[in-house]
């Protein structure tokens, strides 16, 4: 893979339960972080700088010990959807078990570093996700900035199709690839965030449709009018080659 991200991936140096809580943290993950979680997940997200409000998600940053993260809560959506995902993986372990998988393969993701359920036994309710903040621009901004030039396009779209190919060689179908799940730092490498909805599909017709929504999702970020024409250009330039 072009530009990989080598990384050493910390180890899960903390695992608590109790009849109400799973706990899952790494071995960077700042103790009063890990502490604050543990204790009261809820008070430590209204601490931080709220980002989102959303009837599936609130998110907030957090600045702790010098660290910069972000705290994510997958809410309930009444009683209904809660039984139904009761004894599923949460969206908060899913996220924690793509985030390590992309560190592993060397693609740019938001680091976790905790994970907390809310549990009734091995019923799963609520879930919290802790992950390294990424200093970066949301692609939909990027390619909507009309001083893009075509250098900064193409290299762009070459990290994009980087990430594409190798989604592609470990059957992943991330399932909602809009810009916005894209985030660009300075030096124009991408970080692929928002893990909840990937997941790894067997060799055959299952991966071919994740791919290919993952694909109509993908090309329809450039649709938009508002769209800087050399990011557009750029990106069926480099796509059509594959």
């Amino acid at each position: 893979m072009a530009d990989r991200a080598e990384q050493t991936v910390p180890t899960v140096a903390s695992i608590r339960r109790d009849l109400r809580r799973y706990l899952l943290a790494t071995s960077d993950c700042p103790d009063a972080a890990l502490e604050a979680l543990w204790r009261n997940a809820d008070a430590l997200l209204e601490s931080g700088e709220s980002i989102k409000q959303g009837d599936r998600t609130t998110i907030a940053r957090l600045e702790i010990d010098g660290h910069a993260l972000i705290l994510k809560r997958s809410n309930r959506k009444g009683w209904f959807h809660t039984l139904i995902h009761a004894f599923m993986r949460s969206r908060a372990r899913w996220s924690w078990i793509n985030g390590r998988r992309l560190q592993r393969e060397g693609i740019r993701t938001a680091a976790p570093v905790a994970m907390l359920e809310e549990r009734f036994g091995q019923i799963r309710l609520r879930s919290y996700l802790i992950t390294r903040a990424v200093d970066g621009t949301p692609l939909a901004d990027r390619i909507r900035d009309p001083n893009l030039t075509r250098a900064r396009a193409s290299a762009l779209a070459e990290a994009m199709h980087a990430i594409w190919k190798e989604l592609e060689r470990l059957r992943l179908g991330h399932g909602d690839m809009k810009a916005t799940n894209f985030l660009v730092d300075a030096e124009d490498r991408i970080h692929l965030i928002d893990l909840d909805g990937m997941r790894r599909h067997p060799r055959g017709p299952t991966f071919h449709r994740a791919h290919e929504r993952d694909w109509r999702r993908l090309m329809k970020n450039f649709d938009d009018p508002a769209v800087n024409p050399a990011a557009r250009q750029a990106l069926h330039d480099r796509f059509g080659k594959s």
